[in-house]
């Protein structure tokens, strides 16, 4: 027997143990007791969502005598359907065509092409087009294409097209109405480019940007949404709910969290999902099953549908482009049952603030060398290859941090793949899974072995914010009453010039790296035998550039220095660098000198939004292992902390000092978001 059988014996009895663990860890459950939550009807994770927002085409091409423009641009594309739902479509009659016939039909001259990235029912569609005929056809269709004859004695047909039973559905409309929309297409002419034909297998041809597309690039800090919303939206009882080794259940229904890319998965394993259903109801219940918990965050989009497995997946768009990722950090996927859901997983964040980024721009290879490259690849078969265009690489770059990397794309057999991607050696990945198989089984059987052995298990339930804080004896000095409205505000890195020097007087200065003011005092400045804040406070308002806007941090008396921070409207601009004035004292309580630096041009960089109340924010710090029982919160204030560490972005943040036993500890959170910002990474 050769080496590889071996291998894959011993990966196929690795996987069979897994499931089999997987299963008993699920089915050996303890006797629990039951709280019953109340008021967890109409829970909201984000907003719902109308079929033209959610079922839309990803390209729109406009064929022409002297070739052809395109744009994915999603304003674009919207405001063209818009148009499209003002008419009335009379359906006539259907046939069956050739590819060639198809593809001819598609790509003649004088023409609308609305590309749909996956089949459409037209009983769907019904709420977004207006039909005339009280019976629409009980098919599907992926592409609209629209004859744009000038005149109104020219007849234009509009037809419904389905590539994938090479079927065409014609229909007429108001002829005024296309003479209107010809003459209102060069309304935003310049978001069409270019486009060149090339062809993929036989007679089949796909429309791609012509030359060096140049697409932005993104990056973005998140927002995680609590996962306590989707446990009372999820399951089947909300009204009993209970807490496993980290995983959510009420008896029947699973819930598991990937905390790592913020991605859940819901699992109803009672739930039948070997049956066959039509696309239309399949793609209706998918939708609405995310509007009932107000499931729509960020740009979703209608992607792909799987008919055999129940399954509808809906992709996140920036730009109008399509964005990819591994973890499923960029999609919402649905598997539905006969009568509810089977599997839902998803993203738990939201896109929450689009942080400054140089090069804002990416310039990407040419639709040819990408399909040559996939030409030359003997591991690619161009007749699987279905689809190619231009979409987002979605990458972490920190927790809360992720990026958009522009990429080619290419749907592969119908998986979507990054075009440049390494050839899979089969061989060293299946000895890679049989490790991580084993390790798993390892894990799995420790995990089964721990349920067996201690029947904990944690109760869910909601006490108030006082009540939590109370009862792990956190007590707290007045705090700030009620919540405040604050903006995120954008900043730069002032840079020091000789005329700030010559407004200096009595000390010698000097500028380090541009950014850093460094001076001595001709003689020192004597401040009596105790330091006062408003003592201090008055010398560098007197004796220092912009003295009026710091605010003093703290005295070391050991060091014999003070650290005073910028303030904004007066908040403080907390452990920030380059908004740092650090003044250095003899023995003899006399400033002698100082390091300073300042940001400039502070603008407010996104609308005011409510913050969390002072007391919030000390529950959400006890919460996540920050606040320790037994301390006493003595100071809050709140203020201004960097969101990102690179990037002068400020975000209202709460500083709290906190006693415990004989330390004291600075805790700062994220007055928005509730993220602790660590002292160490302070800027």
């Amino acid at each position: 027997m050769s080496l590889e059988k071996v291998k894959t014996i011993i990966l196929t009895l690795l996987v069979l143990l897994s499931l089999l663990l997987t299963w008993l860890i699920w089915n050996n459950q303890p006797n629990y007791d039951w709280l019953n939550l109340k008021d967890l009807d109409n829970i909201a994770i984000a907003k719902e969502k109308k079929v033209p927002g959610i079922i839309l085409p990803d390209k729109l091409l406009y064929h022409e005598d002297n070739g052809t423009t395109g744009t994915v641009h999603d304003r674009e594309i919207s405001r063209v359907m818009n148009l499209l739902r003002t008419w009335t479509f009379d359906m006539s009659s259907s046939r069956l065509l050739s590819k060639k016939d198809l593809y001819n039909l598609m790509h003649g001259k004088n023409r609308i092409e609305l590309d749909f990235p996956a089949p459409v029912p037209f009983s769907v569609y019904q709420s977004v087009l207006n039909f005339a005929n009280k019976k629409v056809p009980d098919a599907d269709f992926d592409h609209i294409v629209i004859e744009l004859n000038k005149g109104t004695k020219n007849l234009n047909h509009v037809y419904f097209i389905s590539t994938a039973s090479n079927k065409v559905y014609e229909a007429s409309t108001d002829q005024k109405s296309i003479q209107v929309f010809i003459s209102k297409l060069n309304d935003n002419k310049t978001l069409y480019k270019p486009y060149t034909a090339f062809a993929l297998s036989g007679p089949r041809s796909i429309y791609l940007p012509a030359g060096n597309p140049v697409v932005n690039q993104y990056k973005y800090a998140t927002t995680d949404i609590e996962i306590d919303k989707f446990k009372k939206a999820l399951f089947a009882d909300p009204n009993f709910v209970k807490k496993v080794a980290g995983e959510y259940t009420n008896g029947i229904s699973l819930l598991r969290t990937d905390e790592s890319n913020k991605v859940l998965t819901f699992v109803n394993p009672g739930e039948d999902i070997g049956y066959s259903s039509d696309p239309n109801h399949l793609l209706t219940r998918a939708i609405d099953f995310i509007n009932q918990h107000s499931g729509w965050t960020d740009q979703y989009q209608y992607f792909e549908i799987n008919e055999r497995e129940n399954e509808v997946t809906f992709r996140l768009f920036k730009d109008g482009y399509p964005v990819f990722n591994d973890d499923g950090m960029a999609e919402i996927r649905e598997y539905l049952g006969r009568t509810e859901i089977y599997k839902y997983v998803r993203p738990y964040f939201n896109l929450s603030l689009n942080l400054p980024l140089k090069p804002a721009v990416v310039k990407l290879p040419p639709a040819q060398d990408v399909i040559a490259s996939l030409q030359e690849n003997p591991s690619v078969q161009m007749n699987k290859v279905r689809d190619i265009a231009v979409g987002y690489r979605l990458q972490k770059d920190s927790d809360d941090i992720l990026s958009l990397q522009p990429a080619w794309y290419y749907c592969y057999n119908g998986v979507w793949k990054m075009a440049g991607g390494m050839k899979m050696d089969w061989s060293k990945t299946k000895t890679i899974f049989i490790l991580v198989f084993l390790v798993l089984d390892i894990y799995l059987s420790c995990q089964l072995y721990f349920k067996h052995v201690k029947n904990q298990y944690e109760v869910i339930g909601s006490p108030t914010a006082e009540q939590s804080l109370k009862a792990a004896n956190i007590t707290f000095v007045d705090l700030p009453k009620g919540k405040a409205k604050r903006p995120y505000i954008s900043a730069e890195e002032k840079v020091f010039t000789a005329k700030d020097l010559k407004k200096l007087k009595n000390q010698q200065a000097e500028i380090v790296n541009g950014q850093k003011l460094s001076s001595v005092f001709d003689k020192p400045v004597k401040l009596g035998t105790k330091i006062k804040t408003d003592q201090l406070e008055a010398v560098i308002q007197e004796n220092m550039l912009y003295g009026s806007r710091y605010k003093l941090w703290n005295y070391d008396k050991d060091l014999n220095q003070a650290v005073f921070y910028e303030t904004y409207n007066g908040k403080m601009i907390f452990n920030n660098k380059n908004a740092k004035l650090t003044v250095y004292l003899n023995d003899r309580n006399e400033i002698i000198s100082y390091d300073q630096t300042y940001l400039t041009n502070i603008k407010i960089y996104r609308e005011e939004e409510e913050t969390l109340s002072a007391v919030k924010a000390v529950e959400a710090l006890y919460k996540k292992g920050t606040l320790k029982p037994n301390s006493k919160v003595t100071k809050a204030e709140l203020g201004y902390y960097t969101r990102v560490p690179e990037l002068q972005v400020l975000v209202p943040t709460w500083h709290f000092t906190v006693k415990h036993g004989n330390e004291t500890e600075q805790l700062f959170i994220n007055a928005f978001e509730g993220q602790v910002n660590e002292m160490e990474n302070a800027q």
